[in-house]
């Protein structure tokens, strides 16, 4: 506990404060870890000791873990910085060139003494330490005082039934904090560990482990069937259908394709000098905890994606981080009851002068007026109050529990119960997971044509209109169902054309991506090709004329 300032290089301890407003302390000790090199996104190097053969040089590397992320001692900076992925600084070509074809067994375990195991793991706290953290609230504090004064008083009875009470609210608050902190455990732990595929150096040597053994650089195989994502990984081959509901809280899968690279002898500078960033190529990158529902392969060629994040780094990890770690926050609800208590302290501080007065004006022992002026206090503050409002915040956890409602701070919940307005940001939060086509409104020479309500209509079969909502979305088939968007779903059943895609087995046969085929039902497959020949010689593209034509569609919700 005893320590004196030392340069940062050299300092076993550290106090850090954060930047925002409020300044919070942390105290965390620095450690240092022994391995074959410095980078951690590099391989292990060798260094000669005799003249017959090599071992690995181990490197000592100071660092320090806040939070469930570490931070380690970069030479350059003459600092720590946190340690990241492949989703810093590296180019989209690079993710191709030299990321694509997976990590030697010797790498992989050298990545992972940085890297340490992939696996988010939320720890539960011990009965002590929920002990110590409920018990140092201040109005438990407040009960100890004043029981130890009731007894000095010889209010045995009184003092026992208090102290009973505020044992009794404390095992319950501790037992449902508990068994919060269980529940999310098991929550989070729930998919953690899997079995993957990942390629070791070449495309044929491939080796199957334990999602808990994978780092950044690891190439893992996507499986036709789907997996559960266990990390942040960057497709670099083929496509994949995946389920982001856990992120999101939407349930319509969502199409990833690889990451864009130029063809082979026409280097593209802007994409290879574009950088990949996990957030802006969400539609390239398979996220931890989502699932990925269906793949699509070519030529016998496998689903490929590259490992750029694990563990706490992850989104699912820092969706948990922001759990475990609120941020601290301050409501009127707090300023209000420091106030309320500052008055009760000012209105106990009259009492007490007033007591030691008359106590002193009677004579008494200096005993007797200390103790007659600390009751003053005790009964300024309702002795049942601590009691009181943690069985109020246990019931609310039960109620909140039946509705699968789980909370890790019960204090917050009180703050939550005087929340008056609630804001959603989109259709669906409370109304049904459902749209109907009302109708559509086309523009000709710059106004709004009259409602119309049958799309398939005749009129329309031929029109650029027709085309655009049967082509301009991202739909696909699942296990024979369209899916996708709900707007692009009803906007595409009311036009009343058939939607073709192959199947997994017919991919595999082609050296290129087959396209999907939309034509109107009435129309065999057969004649879709030349109908498709003429459209593209005399038809601008259906995207095209969506754009520049204004189109207008009007959709009626039903809200319940």
């Amino acid at each position: 506990w005893t320590c004196r300032p030392a340069p940062l290089a050299s300092a076993s301890v550290l106090l850090l404060r954060t930047t925002d407003e409020w300044a919070t302390w942390f105290r965390v000790r620095v450690r240092t870890l022994q391995a074959p090199g410095w980078d951690p996104l590099g391989g292990p190097c060798q260094c000669a000791e005799g003249p017959e053969h090599k071992s690995p040089h181990k490197h000592q590397t100071r660092f320090f873990r806040l939070q469930s992320v570490l931070y380690l001692w970069s030479p350059g900076v003459q600092g720590f910085t946190r340690l990241s992925g492949l989703d810093c600084g590296l180019s989209l070509r690079d993710v191709h060139t030299q990321h694509s074809t997976g990590l030697s067994r010797s790498t992989q375990q050298y990545r992972r003494l940085f890297y340490g195991a992939n696996q988010i793991e939320v720890k539960v706290p011990s009965i002590p330490k929920l002990l110590v953290k409920e018990v140092l609230n201040p109005f438990y504090i407040f009960q100890v005082f004043s029981v130890l004064l009731w007894s000095l008083d010889d209010y045995y009875y009184y003092a026992s039934a208090i102290l009973f009470m505020s044992l009794l609210s404390v095992c319950t608050s501790l037992y449902t904090v508990r068994k919060q902190y269980v529940l999310l455990h098991d929550m989070v732990s729930a998919h953690n560990v899997v079995r993957c595929s990942v390629f070791r150096g070449t495309e044929e040597d491939t080796e199957e482990i334990l999602s808990t053994d994978l780092v950044p650089g690891d190439v893992i195989v996507i499986p036709p069937n789907g997996m559960m994502m266990p990390c942040d990984a960057a497709l670099v081959g083929g496509t994949c259908i995946v389920n982001e509901s856990m992120l999101t809280g939407e349930s319509v899968p969502v199409m990833k394709t690889q990451l864009p690279l130029p063809p082979r002898g026409q280097p593209d500078a802007a994409v290879s000098e574009l950088l990949y960033d996990p957030e802006e190529h969400r539609r390239h990158t398979l996220f931890c905890g989502t699932e990925v529902i269906q793949t699509r392969y070519y030529s016998g060629e496998r689903v490929r994606a590259v490992v750029v994040r694990t563990g706490f780094s992850t989104v699912k990890g820092r969706l948990v981080r922001s759990i475990l770690f609120p941020r601290p926050s301050e409501f009127q609800l707090h300023r209000d009851a420091a106030r309320f208590l500052l008055g009760l302290v000012g209105l106990a501080t009259v009492g007490m002068a007033y007591s030691l007065t008359l106590s002193a004006r009677q004579g008494e022992s200096l005993g007797r007026m200390l103790v007659e002026a600390l009751d003053i206090v005790t009964i300024t503050v309702p002795p049942a109050l601590p009691a009181a409002m943690t069985a109020g915040v246990v019931y609310a956890q039960q109620r909140l529990r039946g509705g699968g409602i789980f909370s890790t701070s019960p204090q917050r919940i009180n703050t939550a119960g005087q929340v008056n307005l609630v804001c959603f940001d989109k259709t669906g939060t409370l109304t049904e997971d459902g749209l109907d086509l009302w109708g559509v409104r086309r523009i000709q020479d710059n106004r709004f044509c009259p409602p119309e309500h049958q799309v398939a209509a005749e009129s329309l079969e031929r029109s650029h209109f027709l085309v655009a909502m049967a082509t301009c979305h991202s739909l696909t088939r699942i296990e024979g169902r369209l899916s996708g968007d709900p707007l692009d779903v009803k906007m595409f059943e009311a036009t009343g054309w058939v939607l073709e895609e192959p199947s997994p087995e017919e991919t595999a046969l082609h050296d290129l991506m087959t396209p999907t085929v939309v034509r109107p039902a009435k129309q065999a497959p057969a004649e879709t090709q030349a109908s498709e020949e003429r459209d593209l010689v005399r038809a601008p593209s259906p995207l095209h004329t969506l754009t520049d034509r204004h189109i207008r569609v009007l959709i009626h919700t039903h809200t319940h």
